[in-house]
């Protein structure tokens, strides 16, 4: 059984703004994508990488796979116009792989995913044939009418937001996205909402996941992670000096 992360690149990053799309901001010297995808690359339990790109950019996908020598990325593909498009163009090319392989679809500009939420979709797929990765939601949730007044007021206590990676049994993803085309329906938020659309009978489990695994989508997001990686070094560099004087001799 193989666990094959797909990282979704395809977006433009229209709210974003810049040259570039967000995914290949720079942050602290390297890209936010190689961020994203070292993290896949180090997972002891990840044993192949897809990467889902807009097509003007794959040549620098590849760019980064050589620099970074990545060994796991063996594929990238193009992406299409929305998010359903791009996951499909990667099930298209998985065909041939295992229908109980596991699947984690994870968003390009999330830099920060961690070991310990990869691990923690992969045990779930033990059980489950479908994971959604959510934390608590710290702010009081509405829904809205048309016009912008409020209709309601969910509990919060038992609303989540979510995240990335959404991990699924490749053969079951497969048939919610099949389902989808033959009904011509292609408007979803995210591939846990195909699959709970198109496959009722499949349960979707959450893992929790972490503020820290956020997604960049404003300049503010990016400048929050700066904020982030700057202590993160100042954390090493102090461990770094710690270790330094404890090994010197007086």
């Amino acid at each position: 059984m193989k666990n094959i992360a797909v990282i979704l690149s395809g977006g433009m990053g229209s709210r974003f703004g810049g040259t570039l799309p967000k995914q290949f901001t720079k942050l602290a010297g390297k890209a936010v994508i190689e961020y994203t995808v070292e993290a896949f690359e180090k997972s002891l339990n990840i044993d192949e990488i897809i990467i889902v790109s807009h097509p003007s950019y794959v040549d620098l996908i590849w760019k980064f796979v050589k620099k970074n020598q990545w060994e796991k990325v063996t594929k990238v593909f193009n992406g299409g116009k929305e998010r359903f498009d791009s996951t499909y163009s990667a099930l298209q090319g998985l065909e041939g792989e295992d229908n109980n392989s596991n699947i984690l679809l994870h968003d390009a500009v999330r830099p920060l995913i961690n070991e310990s939420i990869i691990n923690n979709c992969i045990d779930a797929l033990r059980n489950f044939e479908a994971v959604d990765v959510v934390i608590p939601s710290a702010d009081t949730l509405v829904e809205v009418y048309d016009d912008g007044c409020i209709s309601n007021i969910p509990n919060r206590a038992i609303m989540r937001r979510g995240q990335t990676p959404q991990a699924f049994k490749l053969g079951t993803l497969k048939q919610a996205y099949q389902r989808a085309i033959n009904a011509q329906r292609f408007s979803f938020t995210c591939d846990c909402g195909v699959v709970r659309s198109m496959v009722p009978g499949v349960r979707v489990a959450t893992v929790v996941g972490a503020e820290s695994n956020m997604k960049v989508t404003h300049p503010i997001d990016l400048l929050l992670l700066r904020s982030f990686f700057r202590k993160q070094i100042k954390f090493h560099l102090t461990l770094v000096i710690i270790s330094i004087i404890s090994k010197i001799k007086i």
